[in-house]
């Protein structure tokens, strides 16, 4: 049995796609969990920043006449804390890992 070149060639070139779209498809979730990582935690400057500056806006020290307001129970029920977030990123790289 006498495989052709061309059947060989396109065999080939169908592995070499398979396994680039494999590649971007498991870039793409590795980059997908980099990102929720980072969201999270601009999230949670954002919430220091509104805090610090309910702290300034109501101290003897603000020369301005600005005044922010921040909710406290808005920002404690979405806060997430460490151990939360490994949960989380440990079940996304499982997830990227399975794949």
């Amino acid at each position: 049995m006498k495989i052709s070149s061309q059947k060989l060639e396109g065999t080939g070139l169908i592995l070499l796609l398979i396994s680039f779209g494999w590649q971007v498809f498991q870039q793409d979730i590795s980059d997908l969990a980099k990102e929720q990582q980072d969201c999270q935690i601009h999230e949670k400057l954002d919430h220091l920043w509104f805090i610090l500056g309910d702290l300034y806006t109501h101290s003897s020290a603000n020369n301005s006449s600005s005044i922010t307001q921040s909710d406290f129970d808005v920002i404690s029920r979405n806060w997430k804390y460490w151990a939360d977030l490994q949960k989380e990123r440990e079940r996304v790289e499982s997830q990227g890992k399975f794949f």
